[in-house]
């Protein structure tokens, strides 16, 4: 683990990769969000391979600043890489707890709040993950600024 906060690129990079094969062989399916008069319909397989280059986007980001040997936070690299592997852990064991509305019973409404209510679970995990997200940037920035580590005789 520590290998691993140190450099997250080790993370990134292989967790890139199996997002990018897992859209390769998941069915194709389709997310429907309406706005208004808009209709929004993202293919699953998208989205996976939009993660997936973002990951390589980062694992490339956290490597140039190793290899430039660049002094990155180990808090900053540990809360991005815990959050970015539980948060979708999270979001994914969230999403098995929805229950069948269909066919209706005498409970449609209590199973209607109880999705909403894990609705909310992982919007707000999402969001979460989302937002740490901002730890990339403000890590890199901040190991630019630092300059290069000290080699130690």
């Amino acid at each position: 683990m520590n290998t691993l906060f140190k450099r997250p690129h080790y993370f990134f990079l292989p967790a890139s990769l199996l997002m990018a094969v897992i859209g390769f062989f998941i069915p194709p399916n389709a997310v429907a969000y309406d706005l208004y008069d808009t209709s929004y319909v993202i293919s699953n397989t998208f989205g996976f391979h939009l993660f997936a280059l973002i990951g390589f986007i980062m694992a490339y980001g956290y490597w140039t600043a190793y290899r430039r040997e660049r002094v990155l936070s180990y808090r900053l690299n540990a809360i991005h890489v815990l959050i970015s592997a539980l948060g979708p852990l999270g979001i994914y064991i969230a999403s098995l707890f929805y229950r069948a509305v269909l066919p209706p019973s005498e409970n449609v409404v209590a199973d209607w709040e109880h999705n909403m209510s894990v609705s909310m679970v992982i919007f707000a995990l999402a969001l979460i993950t989302l937002v740490v997200q901002i730890v990339y940037p403000v890590n890199l920035i901040r190991a630019i600024w630092q300059g290069k580590r000290e080699t130690k005789d």
